[in-house]
């Protein structure tokens, strides 16, 4: 299971449907990946947000709107004004000039904010390619719990055989038929347990894509074939593609953008207006012209700027703090992964061997009555356990190297080839 986190997000954010195979009942890694991409809700929301921003970048690219007015003066009053005579209509067209091309600013604010927004919403698919991964390795895990839940019973039942044929022979006592039968029963119900969870995990993966009938039997995986580990070096470079730190980065550049922003706003707006004026006494036609020009727009700056520069502080800063957290999470996180890797080689090729010649060796002799069903019972566990760990030694690994690659934003390698 071995899948790149980048290619899904190129089958996101591409024009290509990929169609995920459904006419088997076995599900591969990336075909979950491909159903999470088409169909999880998350990811239409992203798209709804990213177009808003788009219409947002627009609107601030405008310049202020041009405005038509019209004043009609001394009518309708007393003495003089009393009548329509001495009226005077006005109608101008008044316009904002924006100095310092302040619109262009404002859209570059408005850009680095969908940037910023890029960068959640990258982080949110990384996420949820990640969970997806949990999700599936999840499934697979249990497939292997329910084989050695059968695996345990198909012994028990062995035992059980053996049982007979010593009580059948007067070598054992009857007692340890009932022995057998408990251990049995106990691990038939270990194998119920096993397919609930399993069946709760096959739920599990397929509400990523908001399905809650699985139509699928089984995940499809080389759950025991361990991929290479890089150094902690290797891995501790690839931290600069963490999405925490690019968005801390993105954020910078977002902060510079409203800094640019609060001192181009120094330059005050002039606002100017031109038209006709209509004298209704003499029958006479004047032109008009005005400029509006505020005043202490430097000084209503200053704050805007101090803030703007003080907030532009803060993400190196954070950036270097997360930076040194994510480290040491990673640093404990490779430290189990190497552990992991120890165990599962210390289980593969030395103590499984050795408890699976240790029951050999006990099936014969207690057929002999040099053991006792004890004996037996305790070297059957043994083995089990023994497997039972190489089991969750296996799922840690990957687990671990789930959360590496999620930190890292690199691959979801969850140690199945396909």
């Amino acid at each position: 299971m071995k899948t790149l986190i980048a290619i899904g997000l190129i089958l996101l954010t591409s024009n290509i449907v990929v169609a995920a195979t459904t006419g088997n009942q076995t599900i591969t890694l990336d075909q979950a990946i491909i159903k999470v991409l088409e169909h999880h809700p998350q990811l239409k929301i992203d798209a709804y947000e990213a177009r808003a921003l788009a219409a947002r970048i627009k609107l601030a690219s405008l310049k202020p709107a041009d405005s038509i007015k019209v004043e009609v003066e001394d009518f309708a009053g007393t003495g003089e004004a009393s009548s329509f005579r001495g009226m005077q209509t006005t109608l101008s067209l008044a316009r904002v000039l924006e100095l310092g091309n302040k619109s262009t600013y404002r859209s570059n604010v408005v850009k680095q904010e969908s940037y910023v927004l890029g960068e959640l919403q990258n982080a949110e698919r990384l996420d949820l390619l990640a969970e997806t991964a949990r999700r599936f390795l999840q499934v697979v895990i249990n497939q292997e719990k329910v084989k050695l839940a059968n695996e345990a019973l198909v012994i028990a039942n062995n035992t059980k055989d053996i049982v007979e044929k010593k009580i059948s022979a007067a070598i054992s006592p009857t007692v340890e038929r009932y022995r057998v039968d408990i251990d049995i029963a106990n691990l038939q119900l270990a194998l119920e347990h096993a397919e609930h969870e399993l069946e709760s995990s096959r739920v599990m993966l397929s509400s990523m894509w908001n399905d809650i009938s699985p139509d699928f039997d089984s995940a499809s995986a080389e759950l025991f074939r361990l991929d290479e580990i890089l150094t902690i070096d290797a891995y501790a470079q690839l931290l600069e593609r963490n999405p925490d730190l690019v968005r801390y980065t993105t954020q910078q550049r977002l902060a510079d953008a409203r800094l640019q922003l609060a001192r181009i706003k120094q330059k005050p707006d002039i606002e100017l207006s031109g038209g006709i004026r209509y004298l209704n006494s003499s029958d006479d036609v004047g032109f008009i012209l005005s400029a509006n020009i505020p005043f202490g727009t430097v000084e209503r700056a200053v704050p805007v700027i101090e803030e703007a520069e003080m907030l532009n502080m803060i993400d190196p800063m954070a950036f270097e703090q997360k930076k040194t957290e994510l480290f040491s999470t990673l640093f404990e996180i490779y430290q189990e992964l190497l552990h992991s890797k120890t165990a599962t080689k210390l289980l593969e090729e030395n103590i499984i061997p050795s408890a699976q010649q240790a029951l050999q060796d006990y099936e014969k002799l207690y057929s002999t009555g040099r053991y006792s069903l004890l004996e037996l019972v305790e070297a059957q566990r043994t083995l089990l356990n023994s497997r039972s760990r190489l089991l969750e030694s296996v799922a840690n690994f990957h687990r671990y190297l789930i959360e590496i690659d999620r930190l890292t934003g690199a691959l979801i390698t969850t140690g199945v080839t396909q």
